[in-house]
């Protein structure tokens, strides 16, 4: 807690020296430590600094120059030390509009992401000359944004920071790609706001830029193409759709997707990337006695990190490669099923490298021109040639997938399977499939 009755007269030139030592952990590490000073007795602190504490068992000197903060002026009575923290809070300005304080959680989370979200549908208003009230973007598009732009938390290996789930009794870890503690990652508003600065239509046959919004219909597949430049770091994709209402008395363990849209990526070789995927956690049951009235609780091994393959849960799909080869790559927007026939199912596309560097960034998201409305069933990859290229995406499809019940249902019998393939064979282009140019 803090340390009080303290009368420091503190100046813009001042600085706190610290010297510490943390006990060595089995792996040393660097956590975000705090210093907090307030200058009057209450709740609130008045201000703070963060400093890099490492955690490694020698002392360590910080140089903390608080003089530089608005809030070190006149007498400091009180000091606190956070020595370690999970980073996990917000600083903002507490309900008497004086002081700061920090918190965490969904009070805090919510109110950053909805000022997060004006920002953006400000820049949208600004820049695409958008009435919010009559012709806003879709809900999709935001949510698209936001997670297309996102910082992705990583945090594999327990260190003595973390708290315990309740729920499995074990550190809470995160991995690459999605998962169920830290969602798509952290929001980055300055990226979010990068992204669509500049636009002037969500059209995607006619905006060329990286965020867009477009609809399935018939025909089930719509595909786009980005040229990749050569050193791009990482190739990013979101895909998001607001999802007819689905019938609520459906069982929980069931799916609850109306209209299941798929994301795939072909690269310059016409091999597939898929989207980050969950395994969903077990529903609580009794599982060794089945008149107990107390669940068993979700266990540390039910957790499993994100995986590559066909999402068919949840109306946010997201691709990720890193070092992408530079190229052609054609972006798959299919629907898998489509169980609402009365109208087109809208969605929303975001593209590019999702920090704010300017080294590899991919600026482009465009239509296949001629090919978007009118693309051969058996050309998978919309290069306007069916060769084995195409054969080579089908099959990869029996291998890893259940059969599909329309993108790839090239003989009309309701399904995918090795008859398909067949059938796509007689439609290469050329002999024995060799490659068209």
């Amino acid at each position: 807690g803090f340390v009080n009755g303290l009368d420091l007269a503190a100046a813009p030139s001042q600085f706190v020296e610290l010297r510490y030592r943390y006990a060595p952990p089995p792996e040393a590490f660097e956590a975000p430590a705090y210093l907090f000073w307030r200058h009057a007795h209450g709740q609130y602190v008045d201000g703070a600094l963060r400093y890099a504490a490492q955690v490694d068992g020698q002392f360590h000197v910080v140089r903390l120059p608080v003089g530089e903060t608005q809030q070190w002026s006149g007498s400091i009575t009180a000091l606190r030390i956070d020595p370690l923290t999970l980073d996990s809070g917000i600083f903002s300005t507490s309900d008497d509009a004086v002081h700061y304080l920090e918190d965490c959680g969904t009070s805090m989370a919510t109110p950053a992401v909805t000022g997060a979200v004006a920002l953006v549908l400000q820049r949208i208003a600004a820049d695409y000359h958008l009435n919010l009230d009559d012709t806003p973007p879709l809900p999709s598009t935001l949510k698209a944004v936001l997670a297309q732009t996102a910082t992705d938390l990583v945090h594999p290996q327990a260190d003595p920071r973390d708290v315990h789930n309740p729920d499995t009794g074990a550190p809470v870890l995160f991995y690459e790609g999605p998962d169920f503690a830290t969602g798509y990652g952290e929001v980055n508003a300055e990226a979010a706001d990068a992204l669509v600065r500049g636009g002037a239509s969500f059209d995607c046959a006619t905006t060329g830029r990286r965020l867009c919004e477009d609809a399935l219909g018939p025909p089930v597949r719509r595909v786009y193409r980005i040229e990749v430049p050569p050193g791009a770091g990482e190739l990013r994709v979101t895909l998001a759709w607001d999802d007819v209402a689905a019938n609520s008395t459906l069982d929980e363990t069931l799916p609850h997707l109306v209209n299941d849209l798929d994301l795939v990526l072909l690269d310059p070789s016409s091999a597939p990337h898929y989207a980050w995927t969950l395994a969903p956690l077990p529903i609580a049951s009794c599982r060794t006695d089945p008149v107990c009235t107390v669940p068993d609780p979700i266990a540390p091994a039910d957790v499993h990190p994100a995986h590559r393959a066909r999402d068919h849960r949840n109306n946010l799909e997201q691709v990720t490669v890193p070092s992408p080869q530079p190229g052609v790559w054609h972006v798959l927007v299919e629907g898998y099923q489509l169980q609402d026939q009365v109208r087109p199912q809208r969605f929303s596309l975001a593209a590019s490298a999702h920090r704010l560097a300017a080294d590899g960034s991919i600026e482009q998201l465009t239509p296949l021109a001629g090919v978007r409305e009118a693309v051969a069933p058996a050309d998978l990859n919309a290069d306007a040639c069916v060769d084995r290229a195409d054969l080579l995406l089908l099959t990869n499809e029996l291998r890893h997938a259940p059969p599909l019940n329309a993108s790839y249902d090239l003989n009309g019998d309701g399904h995918t399977d090795v008859a398909d393939a067949r059938y796509l064979v007689t439609q290469f282009s050329r002999p024995g499939g060799a490659p068209c140019q």
